[in-house]
């Protein structure tokens, strides 16, 4: 099911692991935690990072005490199409009358 999905877009989890090393294009949102050191590697996988000062901080998982809590309210639906456009390489197919067109 993973490697057939069309994009897979996940938090910072096993799944989203799983399906970058699938192949699957992937986008992963990162709040407290940045890309470069727990996002999705593949050549179809991209992180969405908090934007502005505080966030990132998140390295061992438990690092919480002072640090900002609205990472996640950051990263917008805009921010999150963008990225899933620019790993979205499968053309969508359409049936139509039975003949396929694709777009």
């Amino acid at each position: 099911m993973l490697a057939g999905a069309r994009v897979l877009v996940s938090v910072n989890t096993g799944i989203m692991h799983l399906g970058a090393i699938l192949g699957t294009p992937t986008v992963s949102i990162n709040g407290p935690n940045r890309n470069g050191r727990w996002g999705p590697v593949g050549p179809l996988a991209v992180g969405v990072e908090a934007p502005g000062e505080g966030c990132g901080y998140l390295h061992l998982g438990f690092n919480f005490d002072g640090q900002a809590t609205d990472c996640m309210n950051r990263i917008t639906v805009e921010m999150v199409e963008a990225a899933a456009a620019q790993v979205s390489t499968v053309p969508q197919v359409t049936v139509v009358d039975a003949d396929l067109q694709i777009n």
